[in-house]
């Protein structure tokens, strides 16, 4: 798997709504504007410095998933996070969202 950023090519995004926090325990800081294999967006007013590593924990159906990203950039609606080597069981619950998921249009901002 390449890792974030290293490739010129970008992994399809997904609209998505999910909340997002930093571990089960505190309320979500932010809530998914669209996720892929590599990363996910989150509009939240929060903003970690570009390079901060973060973890990021989900609810999906049953599931509690966690992994930790890495603040790759800045928007005024939120913040954009790159996966950090994710374990093969987040990486599976992230397909099965994409998969239940529509794709995000290039240049389209999901709703």
């Amino acid at each position: 798997m390449t890792s974030p950023g290293t490739s010129n090519q970008r992994a399809t995004r997904h609209a998505v709504n999910l909340f997002v926090g930093y571990d089960i325990d505190t309320p979500p800081f932010g809530r998914t504007r669209d996720l892929s294999s590599s990363g996910i967006f989150v509009e939240t007013k929060d903003r970690p410095s570009i390079g901060d590593m973060v973890d990021i924990h989900m609810v999906w159906g049953d599931e509690d998933v966690t992994c930790q990203a890495k603040v790759a950039r800045h928007a005024d609606e939120g913040i954009g996070l790159a996966f950090v080597e994710p374990n093969a069981w987040y990486l599976t619950c992230v397909e099965e969202i994409l998969e239940a998921s529509p794709p995000v249009r290039v240049g389209h901002r999901p709703e």
